[in-house]
Order: C-alpha cells, then sequence, then structure tokens
C-alpha cells in the first residue's frame, strides 16, 4: 500500500488545482418605482458582514462571498429603508432575485416573513407623526420599544417597508 502512494504521488497520478474564492452571482430585476442605477445591491454573510456587489451589466451582480445563507438586501438611497430581497442557498450560486418583493398575508391579516416563511413574529409598520413608545422594565432594567401589540410605530417619513420580522431583524 505504501509503494502505491509513493507511486502516485511520484509519478504525477495526484494533481493539485488552485482553491477558487467563492463567489456568488445575482441578477436583480427591479421594477419601478425604483431604479436599479440608484440602488445598491448588498450581502451578508452568516458572520453578519455585509458586502457590495461588483456590477457587471446592468442589474447584475458579483459577490465574495460563499453562496451557503447568504442574505440579500436592496438599499435604494438615502432616506430609505435597507430592505431583505433573498436569501441563497448551499446549492445555488447563481440567483434571479425580484425587488420589491410581493408580500404576502396570512389569514388573519399579517404579513409573512419572505426569509422565515412565518407570521408569528411579524409586525406591520405605522408611520405616525408622534410615534407612541411602550415601557418594558424587566429585571430591573427600564427599556423602551416602538413595538406596540403587532405594529411597529415609525416616524413621520415613509422609508418603503411595510414590515418588520422580529425573528430574522430584517425589514421588507
Amino acid at each position: 500500500m505504501k509503494g502505491l502512494f509513493s507511486t502516485l504521488l511520484l509519478g504525477g497520478g495526484l494533481t493539485f488545482s488552485p482553491i477558487k474564492p467563492p463567489v456568488l452571482q445575482v441578477q436583480l430585476i427591479v421594477l419601478p418605482p425604483y431604479s436599479v442605477t440608484e440602488g445598491q445591491l448588498l450581502a451578508m454573510d452568516v458572520n453578519r458582514r455585509f458586502y457590495t456587489g461588483e456590477a457587471h451589466g446592468s442589474g447584475s451582480y458579483v459577490f465574495p462571498v460563499s453562496p451557503a445563507s447568504t442574505d440579500l438586501f436592496f438599499y435604494p438611497g438615502i432616506g430609505q429603508d435597507t430592505l431583505y430581497v433573498g436569501s441563497s442557498t448551499i446549492d445555488s450560486s447563481t440567483l434571479i432575485v425580484r425587488f420589491p418583493l410581493r408580500l404576502h398575508k396570512n389569514i388573519f391579516g399579517y404579513y409573512i416573513c419572505p426569509k422565515c416563511h412565518r407570521a408569528d413574529k411579524t409586525v406591520t409598520i405605522v408611520n405616525s407623526e408622534a410615534p407612541p413608545v411602550r415601557l418594558i422594565i424587566a429585571g430591573g432594567d427600564t427599556s423602551y420599544s416602538s413595538i406596540i401589540g403587532r405594529r411597529l410605530y415609525e416616524g413621520c417619513l415613509n422609508t418603503g417597508s411595510k414590515g418588520y420580522c422580529q425573528r430574522d431583524k430584517i425589514r421588507f
């Protein structure tokens, strides 16, 4: 057995190829009122680091990240929310993503999170002049939250997002 291994090694039976860095390719389809020239596509890896995509033509981006469990976000511009647009899986290195997402509600009228596909932790974003807050006292610590019931009260500016998932911490 030892002779077979050394024969393969000396005889050139083993070949090594250079390690290629992981790459994720995304084709973004942006529908009105948004524009692909004004926005920016971002990828977040499992370690919660953000990467900016290298543009390759209109709406085509390449990211230097592994396709395994990468979340994609679209930033339309100043004064807008960074919105979730999709996720990749380990078996897909090329994605076609549509923005804005088609949001769905369950039979009770709550948004279904586009990432975890559940509605039990989603809240509707409400824009108001003076957003109310609730006082939370837990274990002697005092904090404030703008989530009251199944609504997240924001300021008076509409920043583009309609829902928020408390489980995944994303706006959509």
